[in-house]
């Protein structure tokens, strides 16, 4: 990389909308189990929940999802002394081809500040996930020549920093990380000695939320993407 200043920018829900498709989709499997009568006191609780329990297991995007929602409907089906039915399974099975498919919406400013900041800065996409299903999204995009690398990685952590800023020779004091979740993109690059910047997303995923930690740069907060103008 160049002596430019570095910034590693999230994706879903940072340059494009993701989580309110995963809403929808667990609004709607709720609104089934309990039409069907499937433990419908407490179906949005135990699914909730096991989605985060189970990122360990499936990791993250749409097939992990659509698992869970199946685990679920089996163990309820289970618990009701019901067969599981072909037809549910097929109903829940499309939520894993919608989730990973859906059309890119771009959010506020992301067009236009893109090419301004790249005009200033090397970016780098940094993202996590199924990596077949993030470089789709990002394809649909249309943003991806803004970026002088693209990275997915399973998870988002201190040594997946660390690892980017050996990989790429960055250095920390010069390099910003900037996305919606404190848990993924905030507090491990922090750690790491970055300097980051939160845009807060309306319905963060609740496995992404977390206390911003302390130590470190001060994480600057901004109401929109367009405000990295000012900053870069």
């Amino acid at each position: 990389m160049n002596h430019k200043r570095t910034l590693l920018i999230d994706a879903d829900d940072t340059l494009w909308e993701n989580n309110r498709f995963f809403e929808g989709e667990i609004l709607a499997f709720v609104a089934l189990m309990k039409k069907e009568g499937l433990i419908p006191d407490r179906i949005e609780k135990v699914l909730r929940e096991r989605e985060i329990a189970n990122v360990k297991y499936y990791g993250y995007g749409s097939r992990s999802f659509t698992k869970t929602m199946l685990e679920v409907y089996k163990e309820a089906c289970s618990i009701e002394k019901r067969p599981v039915e072909n037809r549910l399974i097929e109903l829940i099975s499309g939520a894993g081809e919608r989730t990973g498919n859906y059309p890119i919406t771009l959010l506020p400013g992301v067009e236009k500040t893109l090419p301004v900041l790249r005009g200033k800065n090397n970016l780098i996409l940094l993202t996590k996930g199924h990596e077949k299903e993030q470089l789709g999204k990002i394809k649909r995009s249309g943003v991806s020549h803004y970026f002088q690398h693209i990275r997915v990685v399973p998870e988002k952590n201190e040594s997946i920093y660390r690892s980017v800023i050996e990989d790429f020779g960055l250095d920390p004091e010069h390099t910003w990380m900037i996305g919606n979740s404190p848990k993924s993109d905030i507090n491990p690059a922090k750690k790491a000695g970055m300097g980051t910047v939160l845009i807060p997303y309306h319905t963060t995923w609740a496995h992404e939320k977390d206390e911003i930690f302390e130590n470190g740069r001060e994480t600057v907060v901004l109401e929109d993407f367009s405000g990295l103008v000012g900053l870069f």
